[in-house]
């Protein structure tokens, strides 16, 4: 049987870790154009040198998380609260897949297109726009799934932490927060898009969930066991 405290510990150093780089990885991402301007977007990816880099560093970074939420599962994994944790530990699971596959169309087919479009003449670049539009479209897709799932696995934890009698119930109330602002923020994104509204309320969200993610690492390593 695994040892939880060493578990925990691990879990403590994976949820700050994994807040770490998606920060440095979102603060790596070039931001200055709007992501609903399709042309002004797609010019700056092209002109950024760090968009592998900096996609990359935001998938390690999901991974670290993920495996910050087993660890809480395996924490949690006693009376009713490990029923729950099991249930929240699959959704993240399943998040992990599908942020490996939104960073093969965001982190390397979009950049490829863009690159491509840039470089051409007409009327092959009005072609290759349509194109790289039509990856962009699939990207939103992807994003929008990806938060669904990460939301719904971050809102199974509530009640698993909730009725972990060692967890502060203020950790339940800041996963049910993040959790529940993700999920709006996944819900827009999947009916507009890269929309003003969508971004407008996904990068709060974001930053919600990073947040608790750090006051999960000090909680698993205050309290492994």
């Amino acid at each position: 049987m695994p040892d939880t405290r060493y578990c925990s510990r691990l879990g403590a150093m994976a949820a700050l870790l994994g807040a770490v780089l998606l920060m440095l990885g979102t603060l790596l991402h070039p931001m200055q154009a709007p992501p609903w301007d399709a042309a002004a977007a797609f010019a700056e990816y092209a002109a950024d040198h760090h968009w592998l880099s900096s996609h990359l560093i935001q998938l390690l970074g999901v991974l670290l998380g993920v495996f910050a939420l087993l660890a809480l599962a395996w924490r949690l994994r006693d009376g009713k609260a490990g029923v729950w944790a099991l249930f929240g530990a699959a959704c993240a699971v399943a998040s992990l897949a599908l942020a490996f596959v939104l960073q093969a169309v965001d982190g390397v087919a979009l950049k490829l297109m863009v690159d491509q479009w840039t470089r051409a003449e007409e009327p092959l670049r009005s072609q290759l726009f349509a194109a790289t539009f039509g990856v962009r479209q699939i990207e939103a897709g992807l994003a929008a799934l990806f938060g669904l799932s990460f939301a719904t696995s971050l809102l199974l934890y509530a009640p698993a932490l909730w009725l972990s009698r060692p967890a502060p119930r203020g950790l339940a109330l800041g996963v049910l927060l993040a959790g529940g602002a993700n999920l709006l923020a996944a819900l827009l994104q999947g009916l507009d898009g890269f929309s003003e509204r969508a971004m407008s309320w996904s990068m709060p969200a974001s930053l919600l969930a990073l947040l608790w993610f750090l006051w999960l690492a000090l909680w698993l390593w205050r309290h492994p066991q």
